[in-house]
């Protein structure tokens, strides 16, 4: 991050750790509504470890190469079950505990608040890349995050 023009975050908690390694800091407020999602759930020893995944039957190509590793998994931590949120049909296969669940937005909190551990593979590519820390000074980020700032202070 020291050597970035800017570095993008997406609240103030990850801005103050930023500041720390990088002269300029933008916030681009995350999309995610926290207050909603609040942390319901503790584990035992004796409970099921939930992972959860949740997605459109699009995206579901992300998890098809995590099936044998899960499996591995599962086999390693009898404990642990899977719940994919969203996923299209004929995802699961022979041995892999888990459930694949319809997305709803009546129901995603409920379903989300029940997990233990969220995961979110992807690939890179050009409209999947999730941080992007800039050192273009031309960058169209940059423009952007001064358009966020205006707008969101």
């Amino acid at each position: 991050m020291a050597l970035a023009e800017t570095v993008v975050v997406g609240n103030n908690h990850l801005a103050g750790y930023a500041r720390q390694f990088a002269r300029r800091v933008c916030v681009i407020p995350t999309v995610v509504d926290l207050p909603r999602y609040p942390n319901q759930r503790r584990v035992d020893a004796s409970e099921t470890i939930q992972v959860v995944w949740i997605g459109t039957p699009l995206t579901t190509e992300y998890l098809k190469p995590l099936i044998p590793v899960m499996e591995r998994l599962q086999s390693e931590h009898p404990r642990l079950s899977f719940r994919f949120i969203g996923a299209a049909d004929g995802l699961l296969r022979n041995g892999l505990r888990a459930e694949t669940v319809a997305w709803s937005e009546q129901k995603e909190t409920g379903l989300l608040s029940e997990c233990d551990i969220g995961i979110m593979p992807l690939r890179t590519r050009n409209l999947r890349v999730g941080m992007r820390v800039e050192t273009n000074p031309h960058s169209t980020w940059r423009a952007g995050c001064r358009w966020w700032r205006r707008r969101w202070e």
